[in-house]
C-alpha cells in the first residue's frame, strides 16, 4: 500500500498504531513543503 501511495505522489504515509507527535511533525513538513512551492511559483511570476 505505501509503495502505491508513493508512486501516486504521497510524501509521506502513516503508520498504524500513530503517534500524534509523528503526525504532528508530519503536517508541519507538509506545511513547509507547500510554503516553498507556494514561494517558488511566486518567483518565477515576477
Amino acid at each position: 500500500m505505501e509503495i502505491t501511495s508513493m508512486k501516486e505522489g504521497a510524501v509521506d504515509y502513516i503508520e498504524n498504531p500513530f503517534c500524534l507527535g509523528k503526525v504532528e511533525l508530519l503536517l508541519e513538513k507538509l506545511v513547509e513543503h507547500q510554503n516553498i512551492k507556494q514561494k517558488n511559483c511566486t518567483d518565477n511570476i515576477k
